[in-house]
């Protein structure tokens, strides 16, 4: 009998207080939540106004932007790092004979130029070519 006067109770707390009572109607309504169901979180999640989805997938783009920036500069400074290390052992290797190799020269050369002009800049990023094309 104990188990059931809790139940009873429980009910009776449900249908005094608002807030439970339309939760519990909103279930009689529509049913337990299928947590599957794209639905379920539509309900829940805060809904965003144009602007606001705006103003976030460009602060999202901006971000990854500048991460892959980054992460292109680094790879040709390794890259870079690489060419050099494979011509300063060509030429322990020669141990002061004159070997020249115009091949890998022009090559390391275009690479130093090429990670000066990929060097991350705020002048590259998304808001900045927005603003600059606007005004």
């Amino acid at each position: 009998t104990m188990n059931k006067w809790q139940k009873i109770g429980a009910v009776v707390e449900v249908l005094r207080d608002d807030v439970k009572r339309q939760m519990y109607d909103a279930v009689l309504e529509h049913g337990l939540p299928d947590w599957k169901q794209p639905v379920y979180y539509y309900r829940r999640v805060r809904k965003m106004g144009l602007w606001e989805l705006s103003i976030l997938l460009l602060a999202v783009i901006t971000i990854g932007q500048f991460l892959y920036g980054w992460a292109a500069y680094l790879e040709k400074q390794i890259v870079l790092y690489e060419l050099r290390e494979k011509k300063d052992k060509k030429e322990r290797k020669s141990k002061g004979r004159k070997i020249h190799s115009p091949q890998l020269d022009a090559e390391v050369f275009y690479y130093e130029q090429m990670a000066k002009a990929s060097l991350p800049h705020y002048t590259k990023l998304l808001p900045y070519v927005l603003v600059k094309k606007l005004y």
